[in-house]
C-alpha cells in the first residue's frame, strides 16, 4: 500500500498509520475503526481481522490490481499512437 501511494506521489508516507489513514482519505479502504489495548477489545479486533479486515485488504489488492491495469492500458495506447504517427525514414 506504502507503494502504491508513493507510486501516485505521496511521498511523505514513512509509517504504515500514514499509509492507512492516506489509503483511507483516497478511497482505497472503505471501513474501519479505531483501537485500544484492553484484552476484550483484542479479541474483537482479532475476530474483526479475521472476518472482516482481511477482506478489506483484499478490496484494497483489487482496487489497486485494478487501477495498475487501466494505467499500463493508457500507456500502451499512448505508445500505439506514437508509434502510429512517427514517422519512419
Amino acid at each position: 500500500m506504502k507503494d502504491y501511494l508513493r507510486y501516485q506521489g505521496k511521498t511523505e508516507i514513512y509509517g504504515l498509520r500514514k499509509a492507512i489513514k492516506e489509503a483511507f482519505y483516497i478511497g482505497l479502504i472503505d471501513d474501519g475503526e479505531t483501537h485500544t489495548y484492553d484484552e476484550k477489545t483484542a479479541e474483537e479486533i482479532l475476530n474483526n481481522i479475521v472476518n472482516k479486515y482481511y477482506f478489506v485488504f483484499k478490496k484494497v489488492e483489487e482496487k489497486i490490481e485494478i487501477i495498475r491495469k487501466k494505467e499500463n492500458y493508457e500507456i500502451g495506447v499512448k505508445r500505439r499512437r506514437y508509434r502510429k504517427n512517427k514517422f519512419y525514414i
